[in-house]
């Protein structure tokens, strides 16, 4: 259950939304903006992760082809994706440690309580599927619901590889940050099993397109 000052913040958010008469689009931006603020408050690494991680996932949606409603949604979902986790205990997400079986049984709740977040946003319909979604495998081994393959939203699929991508070449206070190729090689091995192959391939050919654009 969310702390109750959290809860009341996400209230005004959402009623100062409903009251604005500001152009659509920056009242928009504002309550997301509120959002974000809130989970980086609780976890400083969501700040930069969750703009890496939409960084890569808009890039590999465009390498995708898809429209710039999908590329749109896609994006916010990446940047809200984490946003659950405002409602799991600090002590656990700023751990430096293993997590024990039970606490990360309480890290995997992030994922619903993000989509009860953002539920009173109507608007966010596509975007809280793919936020609950997200840890989902494409082997049905997953959570929240076990969903298996195509079950599982694209947009989820994606922010599954760009999400995992990052925290593998990101330092963390247990671990150094892995290489670009030795990440690859790790998520590689997960092909059919965590991630989507298809997408995981096409992710592959975005970043080496990049590299040689920046190389």
């Amino acid at each position: 259950m969310l702390h109750f000052s959290i809860k009341e913040q996400l209230k005004r958010i959402y009623e100062r939304f409903s009251r604005s008469k500001k152009p659509m689009h920056r009242a928009y931006m504002e309550s997301i903006h509120s959002l974000v603020n809130l989970a980086e408050a609780k976890d400083p690494y969501t700040k930069r992760h969750s703009v890496k991680v939409s960084n890569y996932a808009v890039g590999l949606a465009k390498r995708m082809g898809l429209s710039k409603k999908e590329i749109d949604n896609i994006r916010l979902a990446a940047i809200l994706h984490d946003i659950g986790k405002i409602g799991i205990s600090e002590n656990i997400l700023l751990k430096e440690s293993s997590l024990t079986d039970e606490e990360y049984e309480e890290v995997k709740k992030h994922t619903k309580i993000g989509a009860d977040i953002l539920k009173p946003f109507k608007f966010f319909k596509e975007v809280i599927l793919m936020i609950k979604h997200h840890h989902e495998n494409f082997d049905g081994s997953g959570y929240p619901d076990g969903l298996k393959q195509e079950k599982i939203p694209l947009g989820s699929r994606i922010l599954s590889v760009a999400d995992v991508y990052d925290a593998l070449t990101s330092r963390r206070a247990y671990r150094n940050a892995y290489s670009s190729y030795s990440a690859i090689d790790i998520m590689t091995e997960e092909s059919g099993k965590k991630f989507d192959p298809k997408i995981l391939h096409t992710f592959m050919d975005y970043l080496s397109s990049n590299k040689k654009k920046t190389g």
